[in-house]
């Protein structure tokens, strides 16, 4: 049966030997950014998505600059297929290093007024997502190397605005989660981090400014939010990612790196 490696394409030969970096949402924003900078780093990524051709585009940029990354199309909120994937991620390569926890749905309204559906979908994407993906990564962590772990929250996990309650109390959950995780599991010496970005420059961002009449001032309003007076990129969010999953940050564990040009300040 063909190996997990022998099916990697790209420019650079794979060592299954080598941890493998697991990035979810990685078809776009945050996610897709992160994935493209682990691979500048010689790393072997893991690209996971619900997103296909999301996931083939970041793929081949990937290829493009020399890297080696494969692209698995999969609903993070399934259990039984990501725990099927992170195990044979782990037993096909030298075990799981780092995980990024990128995917993220925001859907606003009236906090009075949000349908169940839209409720059960949020929590569902956001919280459920970074539970199992979580526990599937942990559980491989466990039976061969220490690891880390990096889950995205949001200045939403700590105050929210006006129509956008539920979301903000999706991304309290993962603050929380994190946390949880961090200090159960410690003991054997894996870390679990988040960073909380503002707003960023992204198709989500994209998304929303689409709804509005006035799209630049809904872009200008949003830059003033921060008193650095712009948006996040996706290299600043990333840039703290790779910060927390590094060796630099290995007395570092259940904290939230704030991204928010300061925002929240």
């Amino acid at each position: 049966m063909e190996s997990l490696a022998e099916k990697t394409e790209g420019a650079r030969a794979v060592n299954p030997d080598i941890p493998i970096v697991i990035v979810t949402g990685s078809a776009s924003g945050i996610g897709r950014t992160t994935a493209i900078k682990y691979s500048e780093m010689g790393k072997h990524v893991a690209l996971v998505d619900i997103d296909k051709e999301g996931l083939e585009r970041t793929r081949k940029s990937i290829e493009l600059l020399g890297g080696s990354a494969q692209s698995f199309p999969c609903d993070v909120t399934d259990e039984a297929a990501i725990g099927s994937l992170f195990r044979e991620l782990a037993s096909g390569f030298g075990g799981i290093s780092s995980v990024v926890n990128c995917v993220g749905i925001e859907i606003t309204g009236p906090t009075h007024e949000m349908s169940f559906k839209d409720y059960d979908k949020l929590f569902s994407v956001n919280v459920r997502s970074v539970f199992i993906c979580c526990r599937a990564a942990i559980a491989e962590m466990i039976k061969r190397k220490p690891g880390s772990i990096v889950n995205i929250a949001s200045v939403a996990s700590f105050r929210t605005w006006p129509n956008d309650g539920v979301y903000s109390a999706t991304k309290a959950a993962v603050l929380s989660l994190t946390k949880a995780f961090a200090v159960d599991v410690a003991s054997y010496g894996i870390r679990v981090n988040a960073v909380a970005p503002a707003i960023v420059d992204t198709p989500m961002t994209d998304h929303a400014l689409s709804l509005e009449t006035d799209q630049e001032a809904g872009l200008a309003k949003r830059k003033a939010l921060h008193p650095l007076g712009r948006l996040a990129s996706t290299e600043d969010v990333a840039n703290a990612i790779v910060f927390l999953n590094s060796d630099q940050a290995a007395f570092i564990t259940g904290t939230c790196l704030n991204v928010d040009g300061g925002l929240l300040s």
